[in-house]
């Protein structure tokens, strides 16, 4: 047998689908050729190799524990976005909380400020609040009042 033909056929040789009379030309042939022999046992270590690392046979309830356990990954992820949803809504009321209890705070405390400071016994009290806050500046009305004050004092 010539090198071309066994190299055709060695592949069915290492996989053992040969007839006879072939499986033994090809055996006789690679008693005297070394480069087909080196060729038949680099066919022979790679088929090896991947028998070696085929999947053997799974457990029979292989598929029913993998469906299970995808089924609670996808619960836990719905949990999940449950959980983050709801979480938006405490935020939102608690935002809202606080700014309603500022509103009110400041309401509250400028009334209390307004009423006390509306609650002065003499005048002179008044006087330095007056002063304070410059309410005792003239203005266009008290200028006319001055006016018809002086013209009355000169008639």
């Amino acid at each position: 047998m010539k090198c071309k033909e066994v190299n055709k056929e060695l592949i069915f040789y290492t996989d053992n689908n040969l007839s006879k009379e072939k499986k033994q030309a090809i055996e006789n042939h690679l008693k005297t050729c070394a480069h087909c022999r080196n060729l038949y046992n680099v066919f022979k270590e790679s088929f090896e190799i991947i028998e070696k690392e085929k999947i053997k046979e799974l457990d029979s309830f292989f598929y029913s524990h993998l469906s299970e356990k995808i089924n609670q990954i996808e619960n836990k992820k719905e949990k999940v976005i449950w959980l983050k949803s709801k979480q938006v809504y405490f935020q939102a009321i608690a935002a809202s909380l606080i700014i309603f209890l500022s509103i009110y705070s400041g309401i509250f405390l400028g009334t209390t400020n307004l009423d006390k400071s509306a609650n002065y016994t003499n005048s002179e009290d008044y006087e330095l609040f007056a002063e304070s806050y410059n309410l005792n500046q003239n203005t266009k009305s008290t200028y006319e009042m001055s006016l018809l004050e002086i013209e009355e004092k000169n008639k």
